[in-house]
């Protein structure tokens, strides 16, 4: 599945779906400014995520959006 500039791999267990995404990585790492991995089985990713930015780039993580309070979702999107 591809989305602008994102790309997800997605599909059953077994078929091997890291070992691409691995593969692709090693192969074109040089056209990318950065490769980050998330686990979404041990972690919630979007709090991951969220706490990557904050870590790696000193990004603020806003709370709320036009007086309303963000999810973490929209959090996530915002970046």
């Amino acid at each position: 599945m591809q989305r602008k500039d994102y790309v997800a791999i997605a599909r059953m267990g077994g078929v091997g779906k890291t070992e691409l995404a691995t593969q692709y990585a090693r192969r074109y790492q040089q056209d990318y400014g950065g490769i980050a991995w998330f686990n979404d089985r041990e972690t919630n990713l979007a709090a991951e995520v969220l706490e990557f930015f904050r870590l790696q780039f000193g990004l603020e993580i806003p709370q709320e959006l036009g007086g309303r309070l963000l999810s973490l979702q929209e959090q996530v999107a915002w970046y």
